[in-house]
């Protein structure tokens, strides 16, 4: 099985999560609103279908000249790419949650 499959497999679960936008090269801008929220929710729905809550927040940087683009940071209370220890799920659909500065 190639990587591309394995990372189709693992959100399998989160059918209802929209795909990404896609840049003119076709790899998904996930520097977008709209890709930063796809993301954002993606990340979400793995956590959760292991029994683990994890917050991610979306932080408008603004225009960027290296990329020469507005972007959206995606950033969470992870630690290492893992949620942190002994933080228990919380019930219910977060709202959306965004940072502005």
């Amino acid at each position: 099985m190639d990587a591309m499959a394995v990372d189709r497999n693992e959100f399998a679960g989160a059918c209802e999560i929209q795909q990404a936008p896609r840049l003119p090269s076709g790899e998904f801008d996930f520097c977008s609103r709209e890709g930063a929220q796809v993301l954002k929710q993606k990340i979400e729905a793995y956590w959760r279908e292991r029994g683990q809550n994890v917050t991610i927040l979306l932080h408008n940087v603004g225009f960027h000249p290296a990329i020469r683009a507005a972007r959206y940071d995606v950033r969470s209370d992870m630690v290492n790419g893992l949620p942190r220890a002994g933080k228990p799920r919380a019930p219910g659909n977060p709202a959306n949650q965004y940072a502005e500065g």
